[in-house]
């Protein structure tokens, strides 16, 4: 009992000073809820360039990915992107484009913040041997994407919903900005 009580006070003495150096550092950060990303607060931002947070020597540098654009894959009328940004993160977003009335590709940028009930996500990108991997919050359970980068052009993805076990593999073929849809 004795050394759960001493773990449970070293480990409250290093969060608070870990919050006390932070504090003293000054940073505002503005964080969403929704993805846990967390970005600069200024809304004048560079909507293009990653939240500083998140630059760590860009971590998916030499994974085959291109950062110049969106991968897309499609599943009937519905068009699913990913756009992938070398300080380790991803935005997501997908749907039916001629009922929203505009190109889901232009909301994802490096700052954008994730909202759920729209299926917009901006969350972290595990690199791990020959994949990526990705996990969103979905309304009813989490979603895990596990992503193989067949070329620079084309992304192999294992999409598994943890809420109801359904699977499916999605090819994502990479589309430079200015490509048409």
């Amino acid at each position: 009992m004795k050394n759960i009580v001493t773990i449970l006070v070293t480990v409250l003495v290093v969060v608070l000073a870990a919050y006390g150096i932070k504090s003293l550092m000054g940073e505002k950060k503005a964080v969403d809820p929704m993805t846990a990303v967390v970005g600069e607060a200024s809304p004048e931002k560079d909507p293009n360039k990653p939240p500083a947070d998140l630059v760590m020597g860009d971590p998916l540098d030499g994974s085959g990915l291109k950062f110049d654009g969106v991968y897309r894959a499609q599943v009937g009328d519905a068009n699913y992107y990913m756009r992938f940004f070398p300080a380790g993160h991803v935005a997501m977003i997908g749907g039916p484009e001629q009922k929203k009335g505009y190109s889901l590709r232009t909301a994802l940028t490096a700052s954008v913040l994730g909202q759920r009930n729209i299926g917009l996500y901006n969350v972290p990108v595990q690199w791990r041997g020959d994949s990526l991997h990705i996990i969103t919050k979905g309304t009813k359970g989490d979603i895990l994407y596990s992503c193989k980068v067949e070329t620079p052009e084309k992304l192999m993805v294992l999409k598994e919903s943890k809420a109801n076990g359904k699977k499916a593999v999605l090819d994502y073929r990479f589309e430079v900005d200015g490509t048409p849809f």
